[in-house]
C-alpha cells in the first residue's frame, strides 16, 4: 500500500496533473484529506479547476518540482526519461495513475468499471448521474467534466464507485471492479497491444475478474471475448438481449424507446442527448443500474434529465444562422457516429473541424479516418497532435486531405477557426473534433462572433 493510512501525514506529488484521469485523482485525494501537487507542460480546464480547488501546480519540468512530496504518481504517457519522474525516482516512491486507482478502487464496497474503446466517459457520467438523481452518494472517476458534480471526480460514501475504466497501456486491469460494463472493442491503442489479439485478450482479463459482466450485445469482438464469462447480461439494440430499446424512435437526431428486460417492458425513455450511439450508452447505464438496484421510474428519470459532458456534442453557440460544437471524438468509429447524428439534425451543411491524435493511430487507421469524414459536408484539418509520440516524419494531415475532396489543411487551430468562420453558410453546423486541443478552435469562433456583434 503506497496511501497513507492518515492522508495529512502524506503529500502528493502529480506529473502530467492536467490529464483527465490525473485530475479526476487529484480532487478525490484532496477531498480525502492528502495534500496534493502536480505539474503540467501548459493550462488547461483541468487544471485550472484544480487550481481553485487548492492544489499547487508548476508548469515545467524542473526536477526539484517533486521536493517536499512523500509520493510521487505519474501517468502511462509520461515517458521513463522524464527529468521529474527520474529525479522522483531517486528520492521517493514512485507509482503510475493505474496503481494508484488500484488502490483508490479497493476503498469501495461497490466498483462499477466502465471499459470499451468508445463511449466510456457518457457512460460513466450517465451511471453516476442517475445514482446521484436517485438519492445515493456514489464516488465517481470520469474522463470528461460532469455537470451533476462539478468536475470529472467526486468523493462520495463507501458504497459505490464508478470509473471510467481506460484500456491504455493496461491501466483497467489494475482496477478493482465488481460491475463491469463492456460497450466495445475496437481497433485502437495497438502501440501498446502489438495486435488485435493482444487487445483482445486484455478486455477478456478486464471482463474475467468481474462478478458481473454487462457486454454489448450488438458488438461481436465484446461479446467474443466474454463468452465463457459466468455472469454475463447484454444490452443493445439490434437483438433479443437482456435490457433492450423496443419502440426506438428519433425526431430531429433526438431518441426515444421503451427500456425492456428479459423482454418485458419496463419504462419509457427518452434521450436529451443526440445519436444512435448514445442509445447504447444509456442502455449500458440503465443495466448497470438495475444490477445497482436503481428502480426502472428512477433510471428513466435520470437518463432523461442527463445533460451530456463536456467535449461529447457539447453546443457552444447555438442560432438559427449558425450552431458550434465540440466533440472529443478522435477514432473513426466515433467521428462516423457524431456525424451521422449532426446528419439526422436539420442543418444545412456540416463543417467537421478535426484535429488528428497521435501519429500511430494516425497511420494506422488512415482509411478509416478519410471514409468517415466523407460524411461531413466539409472538412478543416489541423496538423496532427503527437502528444506522447515523436513525430516519424511518415504521415501528415495532408495525406488525409489529398483523399477529401475540398479539403483544407490550415497551419494551426487558429487558422482553422477562420477558415471555418470566413466560409459559413446559414442554418451550418461547425463541430470540432478531437481529444487534444482542438476545442480551442472552437472557442475561439465563438469569440470572434461575439466581437463582431460588440
Amino acid at each position: 500500500m503506497y496511501l497513507a493510512a492518515h492522508p495529512q501525514e502524506q503529500t502528493i506529488h502529480m506529473i502530467g496533473i492536467g490529464g483527465a484521469g490525473m485530475a479526476a485523482q487529484a480532487l478525490m485525494l484532496k477531498e480525502m484529506g492528502y495534500t496534493v501537487t502536480g505539474s503540467d507542460h501548459s493550462h488547461s480546464d483541468n487544471t485550472r479547476r484544480l487550481e481553485e480547488a487548492g492544489i499547487a501546480i508548476t508548469y515545467s519540468h524542473d526536477p526539484h518540482n517533486v521536493d517536499g512530496a512523500d509520493l510521487c504518481v505519474h501517468s502511462a504517457a509520461i515517458p521513463a526519461d522524464h527529468p521529474q519522474l527520474q529525479y522522483a525516482r531517486a528520492h521517493m516512491p514512485v507509482i503510475t495513475r493505474a496503481q494508484l486507482m488500484g488502490e483508490l478502487t479497493a476503498r469501495f464496497n461497490t466498483v462499477v468499471a466502465v471499459a470499451g474503446t468508445h463511449g466510456k466517459t457518457t457512460t460513466s457520467s450517465l451511471i453516476t448521474h442517475v445514482l446521484l438523481e436517485d438519492g445515493r452518494d456514489p464516488s465517481a472517476q470520469l474522463g470528461g467534466f460532469l455537470t451533476s458534480i462539478g468536475g470529472n471526480g467526486k468523493l462520495g460514501g463507501p458504497d459505490v464507485m464508478v470509473v471510467e475504466a481506460c484500456e491504455f497501456a493496461g491501466t483497467f486491469l489494475e482496477l478493482k471492479r465488481d460491475v463491469g460494463v463492456l460497450l466495445n472493442v475496437d481497433r485502437d491503442h495497438l502501440e501498446c497491444y502489438g495486435s488485435m489479439e493482444g487487445l483482445r485478450g486484455a478486455f477478456a482479463k478486464f471482463c474475467d475478474a468481474c462478478a458481473t459482466a454487462l457486454v454489448c450485445g450488438d458488438d461481436a469482438p465484446a461479446m467474443q471475448v466474454t463468452q465463457h464469462h459466468p455472469h454475463r447480461l447484454t444490452f443493445g439494440i439490434d437483438g433479443a438481449w437482456d435490457y433492450t430499446a423496443a419502440d426506438l424512435t428519433q425526431e430531429r437526431g433526438f431518441y426515444r424507446f421503451t427500456l425492456c428486460k428479459a423482454g418485458r417492458p419496463l419504462t419509457p425513455v427518452v434521450l436529451r442527448v443526440p445519436g444512435r450511439h448514445n442509445v447504447l450508452n444509456a442502455l449500458a447505464a440503465a443495466a448497470a443500474c438495475d444490477v445497482l438496484g436503481v428502480s426502472p421510474a428512477a433510471i428513466a428519470a435520470g437518463i432523461g434529465s442527463f445533460p451530456g459532458v463536456a467535449r461529447r456534442f457539447e453546443i457552444l453557440l447555438h442560432t438559427p444562422e449558425l450552431t458550434i460544437a465540440d466533440d472529443y471524438a478522435h477514432h473513426p468509429a466515433e467521428i462516423e457516429a457524431v456525424l451521422k447524428a449532426a446528419a439526422g439534425m436539420g442543418f444545412s451543411r456540416v463543417t467537421a473541424v478535426f484535429q488528428p491524435f497521435t501519429f500511430s493511430r494516425t497511420s494506422d487507421l488512415k482509411d478509416e479516418f478519410i471514409r468517415v469524414l466523407k460524411l461531413a459536408d466539409r472538412v478543416i484539418l489541423s496538423p496532427i497532435m503527437g502528444g506522447r509520440e515523436k513525430d516519424p516524419g511518415t504521415i501528415r494531415s495532408e495525406d488525409l486531405a489529398a483523399e477529401l475532396p475540398g479539403a483544407v489543411v490550415c497551419p494551426d487551430l487558429s487558422a482553422c477557426a477562420r477558415e471555418a468562420l470566413a466560409h459559413r453558410q446559414a442554418g451550418e453546423l461547425i463541430i470540432t473534433m478531437g481529444c487534444g486541443n482542438v476545442y480551442y478552435s472552437s472557442r475561439e469562433m465563438v469569440r470572434r462572433l461575439a466581437e463582431q456583434k460588440d
